[in-house]
């Protein structure tokens, strides 16, 4: 069976057309003004629900009838057949549609149908304004316009299943490029402010961040750490170099994610290195001065086979975002008789 009822949205009316405001004391509509285009157009312009283009838009699409409709108006149009018009090697396609409700036009079943008049009306709307060009303009028949909503619905169809696809792979903690926190959170945020930040750190960090993360945990807290000389682990002559890297707190695990090395000059990744595990085995959490311009942060993680303590070192300006991040572990250290619910698995240290 064809598809020949279509639902188009009303974008441009063709004409003088009423505009309704719903009334809530009556609780019905209520005139709110008669509108008077400045141009008379054949019929309401219109984009067809549901449909792609090749150029990422819906199918257009001209409503013919002997009133109009306001504009966002929702009408089933039944198909007529199409106008195809050429300007040099550009072509557009438009649908010529009926609304399926209107008697006048109950006999009409293809754009041959309709009178003369209504024809050159409608051809002559097309030929003009295309920028001096010389336009040609055809009428493909019924069964052409069939086969183009078809098409197009099919690709729309397509674009959901990718975008359905993509949104499933998509990781929680990930929020939209461009995506900005309002500016006082409220409880129905997607995102924290950390993971509104992400897009803020170095592109390779962003990849190393995507790598080591799952699909769905979800940070809490992070900090960008600069490259520094550790104050820990020297050799009589120096220092060695602490690449740079991310604290990152998440529901999940607390890790640092530390570069190998820097990029070379060809913009070479060369990986990285992430040491922390799940925030249920934290014991005790501690920053402190290692020197004067390095703070050290002491996380203790408690397995059944025993405890192991890191330290991370941070350079003493970020001391006030350390401090907070404190706070935040506090929450998972265990309390006297601490009955809650602890994660089971291999600590993460890899």
């Amino acid at each position: 069976m064809e598809e020949t009822l279509i639902e188009l949205r009303v974008e441009i009316s063709g004409g003088p057309h009423a505009r309704y405001e719903h009334n809530f004391q009556t609780g019905g509509p209520q005139l709110a003004e008669v509108v008077y285009p400045a141009e008379r157009l054949p019929g309401d312009l219109c984009a067809a629900q549901d449909t792609l283009t090749d150029a990422q838009s819906p199918l257009s699409a001209l409503l013919l009838g002997n009133l109009s409709h306001a504009p966002d108006c929702l009408v089933w149009g039944r198909l007529l057949g199409m106008i195809e018009r050429r300007a040099g090697q550009r072509r557009q396609r438009h649908l010529i549609a009926v609304a399926a409700g209107d008697p006048h036009f109950a006999g009409v079943n293809s754009v041959e149908e309709l009178s003369d008049q209504r024809r050159n009306q409608v051809e002559l709307f097309f030929r003009f304004g295309a920028a001096g060009q010389p336009v040609e303009v055809q009428w493909p028949g019924v069964t052409a316009a069939h086969a183009l909503v078809h098409e197009a619905r099919q690709a729309f169809r397509l674009a959901q299943a990718e975008n359905r696809s993509a949104a499933l792979t998509e990781p929680a903690w990930k929020p939209m490029r461009g995506a900005k926190q309002t500016a006082v959170p409220r409880e129905t945020e997607r995102h924290t402010a950390a993971e509104y930040a992400f897009y803020r750190l170095p592109y390779r960090f962003q990849k190393y961040i995507e790598e080591h993360l799952a699909l769905n945990e979800r940070i809490l807290y992070g900090l960008h750490r600069p490259a520094m000389r550790s104050t820990l682990n020297h050799t009589f002559l120096r220092h060695r170099r602490l690449e740079e890297g991310v604290f990152v707190v998440g529901d999940q695990q607390v890790a640092q994610v530390v570069e190998l090395m820097p990029p070379d000059r060809a913009g070479i990744r060369y990986g990285f290195v992430a040491r922390g595990s799940v925030p249920e085995r934290l014991e005790a959490v501690e920053l402190h001065p290692l020197t004067a311009d390095v703070l050290g942060l002491s996380v203790i993680w408690r397995a059944s086979g025993g405890s192991e303590k890191l330290v991370w070192e941070f350079p003493m300006a970020q001391q006030a975002a350390l401090e907070a991040a404190l706070d935040l572990l506090g929450g998972w250290l265990p309390l006297p008789y601490d009955v809650r619910l602890r994660r089971g698995g291999p600590a993460r240290t890899s």
